[in-house]
Protein backbone atom coordinates (compact mmCIF):
# COMPACT_ATOMS: atom_id res chain seq x y z
CA UNK A 1 0.00 0.00 0.00
CA UNK A 2 1.44 3.33 -0.81
CA UNK A 3 0.43 6.78 -1.24
CA UNK A 4 2.28 10.50 -1.63
CA UNK A 5 0.66 11.31 1.71
CA UNK A 6 -1.21 9.08 3.77
CA UNK A 7 -1.20 5.55 3.24
CA UNK A 8 -3.81 4.75 5.53
CA UNK A 9 -6.14 7.08 6.38
CA UNK A 10 -8.19 6.72 9.36
CA UNK A 11 -11.47 9.41 9.40
CA UNK A 12 -12.21 11.37 12.71
CA UNK A 13 -16.00 10.11 11.97
CA UNK A 14 -15.18 6.36 12.72
CA UNK A 15 -14.87 5.18 16.48
CA UNK A 16 -13.56 1.92 18.20
CA UNK A 17 -12.18 0.50 14.51
CA UNK A 18 -10.25 -2.58 15.14
CA UNK A 19 -6.95 -3.44 12.32
CA UNK A 20 -5.17 -5.99 11.93
CA UNK A 21 -2.31 -5.97 9.11
CA UNK A 22 0.34 -9.33 8.86
CA UNK A 23 2.93 -8.89 6.08
CA UNK A 24 1.95 -5.87 4.46
CA UNK A 25 3.91 -2.84 3.16
CA UNK A 26 2.58 0.85 3.50
CA UNK A 27 4.36 4.13 2.62
CA UNK A 28 3.38 7.51 2.68
CA UNK A 29 4.58 11.00 4.21
CA UNK A 30 2.80 8.86 6.68
CA UNK A 31 2.14 5.12 6.72
CA UNK A 32 -0.67 5.52 9.57
CA UNK A 33 -2.39 8.74 9.82
CA UNK A 34 -5.25 7.96 12.85
CA UNK A 35 -7.99 10.52 13.67
CA UNK A 36 -10.56 8.24 14.79
CA UNK A 37 -10.89 7.38 19.11
CA UNK A 38 -10.32 3.90 20.45
CA UNK A 39 -8.14 2.77 17.73
CA UNK A 40 -6.99 -0.70 17.94
CA UNK A 41 -4.32 -1.41 15.33
CA UNK A 42 -2.13 -4.51 15.10
CA UNK A 43 0.84 -4.94 12.99
CA UNK A 44 2.67 -7.97 12.09
CA UNK A 45 5.23 -9.02 10.16
CA UNK A 46 4.92 -5.27 8.13
CA UNK A 47 6.97 -2.89 7.18
CA UNK A 48 6.00 0.92 7.40
CA UNK A 49 7.71 3.39 6.24
CA UNK A 50 7.52 7.35 6.36
CA UNK A 51 9.09 9.45 3.47
CA UNK A 52 9.42 13.17 3.85
CA UNK A 53 10.09 15.23 0.50
CA UNK A 54 9.39 18.51 2.23
CA UNK A 55 11.56 21.35 3.54
CA UNK A 56 8.87 23.97 5.10
CA UNK A 57 9.44 24.35 8.55
CA UNK A 58 6.19 23.50 9.40
CA UNK A 59 5.90 20.29 7.50
CA UNK A 60 7.38 17.72 9.93
CA UNK A 61 5.65 14.83 9.67
CA UNK A 62 6.07 10.77 10.92
CA UNK A 63 5.51 7.10 9.93
CA UNK A 64 2.62 6.70 12.62
CA UNK A 65 0.54 9.69 13.59
CA UNK A 66 -2.03 10.00 16.06
CA UNK A 67 -4.03 13.21 15.63
CA UNK A 68 -5.63 15.21 18.21
CA UNK A 69 -9.12 17.02 17.70
CA UNK A 70 -10.40 17.38 14.16
CA UNK A 71 -13.57 18.86 12.51
CA UNK A 72 -16.07 15.89 12.47
CA UNK A 73 -14.31 13.85 14.86
CA UNK A 74 -16.95 12.50 17.47
CA UNK A 75 -13.94 12.54 20.07
CA UNK A 76 -13.20 15.60 21.98
CA UNK A 77 -10.21 14.21 22.49
CA UNK A 78 -9.21 13.67 18.96
CA UNK A 79 -7.78 9.96 18.27
CA UNK A 80 -7.53 9.21 22.26
CA UNK A 81 -7.55 6.14 23.54
CA UNK A 82 -5.52 4.68 20.80
CA UNK A 83 -3.70 1.25 21.04
CA UNK A 84 -1.20 0.34 18.61
CA UNK A 85 0.58 -3.03 18.69
CA UNK A 86 3.73 -3.58 16.44
CA UNK A 87 5.12 -7.05 16.43
CA UNK A 88 8.21 -8.62 14.29
CA UNK A 89 8.01 -5.45 12.58
CA UNK A 90 10.49 -2.94 10.31
CA UNK A 91 9.55 0.86 10.77
CA UNK A 92 11.39 3.54 8.92
CA UNK A 93 11.39 7.24 9.01
CA UNK A 94 12.88 9.15 5.60
CA UNK A 95 13.45 12.58 4.80
CA UNK A 96 14.55 13.85 1.10
CA UNK A 97 13.97 17.31 1.97
CA UNK A 98 15.08 19.35 5.36
CA UNK A 99 11.21 18.73 7.04
CA UNK A 100 11.93 16.58 10.21
CA UNK A 101 10.01 12.88 9.53
CA UNK A 102 9.76 10.93 12.95
CA UNK A 103 8.86 7.38 14.11
CA UNK A 104 5.57 8.11 15.86
CA UNK A 105 3.89 11.62 16.21
CA UNK A 106 1.46 11.25 19.05
CA UNK A 107 -0.56 13.95 19.66
CA UNK A 108 -3.95 12.73 21.59
CA UNK A 109 -4.19 11.65 24.82
CA UNK A 110 -4.38 8.11 26.19
CA UNK A 111 -2.29 6.63 23.39
CA UNK A 112 -0.82 2.71 23.66
CA UNK A 113 2.07 1.70 22.07
CA UNK A 114 3.75 -1.72 22.32
CA UNK A 115 6.69 -2.71 20.11
CA UNK A 116 7.64 -6.72 20.20
CA UNK A 117 10.90 -7.34 18.14
CA UNK A 118 10.80 -4.99 16.22
CA UNK A 119 13.95 -3.06 14.08
CA UNK A 120 14.36 0.78 13.30
CA UNK A 121 15.43 2.67 10.65
CA UNK A 122 16.52 6.56 9.57
CA UNK A 123 17.53 6.88 6.36
CA UNK A 124 18.66 3.37 5.88
CA UNK A 125 20.38 3.53 8.89
CA UNK A 126 19.43 1.30 11.72
CA UNK A 127 19.42 2.37 14.99
CA UNK A 128 18.62 0.41 18.16
CA UNK A 129 15.14 -0.67 19.78
CA UNK A 130 15.60 1.01 23.25
CA UNK A 131 13.70 4.24 24.71
CA UNK A 132 17.22 6.04 24.50
CA UNK A 133 17.70 5.46 20.96
CA UNK A 134 13.85 5.99 19.57
CA UNK A 135 13.37 8.76 21.85
CA UNK A 136 14.62 11.39 19.40
CA UNK A 137 11.94 10.49 16.61
CA UNK A 138 8.85 9.99 18.55
CA UNK A 139 7.37 13.05 18.96
CA UNK A 140 4.77 13.25 21.90
CA UNK A 141 3.03 16.42 22.74
CA UNK A 142 3.46 18.23 26.00
CA UNK A 143 0.91 18.19 28.88
CA UNK A 144 -2.22 16.00 29.34
CA UNK A 145 -0.77 14.02 25.77
CA UNK A 146 2.84 13.13 27.14
CA UNK A 147 1.60 12.37 30.66
CA UNK A 148 -0.94 9.58 29.08
CA UNK A 149 1.35 8.15 26.55
CA UNK A 150 2.26 4.67 27.27
CA UNK A 151 5.48 3.71 25.19
CA UNK A 152 6.71 0.25 25.86
CA UNK A 153 9.73 -2.04 23.95
CA UNK A 154 10.21 -5.89 24.63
Amino acid sequence: LSASYYALDLASANENVEINCKNTTIHGWSAINVHSPNLKANFENCTLIGTNTHSGPSDGFATVVVNQVSAGNPSATGASGGVFTFKDCRIEANRTGTASQYFMSIRAINTTVDVENCTFFVNGEQIAATQEALSPYVSVYGGEVADTFKFTIH
